[in-house]
């Protein structure tokens, strides 16, 4: 599960879970659509982890990236509004965003580079679950799977999937 999730809090005296897996150096994945954490917790846990345990995920819902309204989730409502998806209570469903716009923002909250972001969303997973000898970094022997990204507008530019060119996918 990702940090912070459903975990009682960082507290000086009882560390829990939170306070193990930064004591511990293990893989830690963050929700960083600045709903799911504070963007100042995202850039206390950027400073606090090691940088080849981070990663980034999204457990975006169907309504991802849809414009605000009313979405059904196995059959019940979820409200998004400004790109924060609730249900009926309230309380957190999900995110709306998209695995880029998590680098993207990991990029804005933490006055970070594309380049030291990118490893949170490619071989960081890939090494987590034990599958970077064939993906998530571009190597020969390596599935080739990759975004070509505009260097001004960091817009997604092309897509390319186990090497062949998506065009009009975007």
């Amino acid at each position: 599960t990702h940090l912070f999730n459903a975990l009682p809090p960082l507290h000086h005296r009882k560390p829990g879970p939170v306070g193990a897996a930064l004591a511990e150096g293990v893989f830690m994945e963050i929700i960083c659509d600045g709903f799911h954490l504070h963007p100042a917790v995202v850039k206390t846990v950027w400073q606090a982890v090691p940088k080849d345990k981070l990663v980034l995920i999204t457990d975006s819902l169907s309504a991802a990236r849809c414009a605000d309204g009313e979405y059904l989730l196995a059959g019940l409502k979820v409200f998004v509004r400004n790109g924060l998806a609730t249900n009926e209570e309230g309380h957190i469903s999900g995110s709306t965003i998209s695995l880029y716009d998590a680098v993207r923002n990991l990029m804005r909250f933490c006055s970070a580079s594309l380049a030291e972001v990118l490893p949170f969303a490619t071989i960081n997973p890939a090494r987590m679950v034990g599958l970077d000898r064939s993906i998530g970094s571009i190597e020969a022997g390596k599935r080739a799977d990759f975004c070509l990204i505009d260097p001004k507008s960091l817009e997604i530019s092309q897509v390319v999937s186990r090497g062949v060119r998506l065009d009009g996918q975007l």
